[in-house]
């Protein structure tokens, strides 16, 4: 697993207090991207929420565990979770 710099939606709420909509809106917009990308690969994420988030020092967000991903169909993800990160990573 790489290493992906920056800090978590939680710990910047956390930090910063209420993030504005200006702000937060795009990060938002982004994950459910890479939600509905993968989502049409046949894999359910499971586990989207702040902590999992990651909001890089360039402003892009990733989201990241994918421990507890499923197969919307059991049985046809062949081609793996490693993908998906690679896949998430590249996907502009």
């Amino acid at each position: 697993m790489d290493f992906i710099p920056g800090k978590n939606l939680f710990q910047l709420v956390k930090q910063r207090g209420t993030i504005p909509e200006a702000e937060i809106v795009p990060y938002i917009q982004k994950i459910g991207e890479a939600l509905a990308f993968v989502h049409g690969k046949g894999v359910v994420h499971r586990d989207a929420h702040p902590g999992n988030i990651i909001i890089q020092p360039n402003g892009k967000p990733i989201l990241i565990d994918f421990g507890i991903a499923k197969d919307i169909i059991p049985g046809t993800m062949s081609w793996g979770r490693e993908v998906i990160r690679v896949l998430l990573l590249t996907n502009k």
